[in-house]
């Protein structure tokens, strides 16, 4: 009996993915684009910010680099 409860819940799983999935697409989606629009803003900015901010998001755009190769 124990097998069939699992069964059903594997298939009720698998049923809701694709939504899931397509959800999960929008939110990356969403996040990369707040990060380009952030990104495009600092790079219209950088010659007004003092050496210690650009040092900081010199740093944190070589780890977004690493993060996405």
């Amino acid at each position: 009996m124990a097998i069939g409860v699992k069964i059903i819940d594997i298939c009720s799983t698998w049923k809701h993915a694709e939504s899931e999935v397509k959800k999960r697409v929008l939110i990356v989606e969403a996040c990369w684009n707040r990060t380009k629009l952030q990104i495009d803003f600092v790079m219209r900015i950088i010659s007004i910010l003092d050496e210690e901010h650009c040092r900081m998001m010199d740093a944190l755009l070589k780890q977004l680099e690493l993060g996405i190769h």
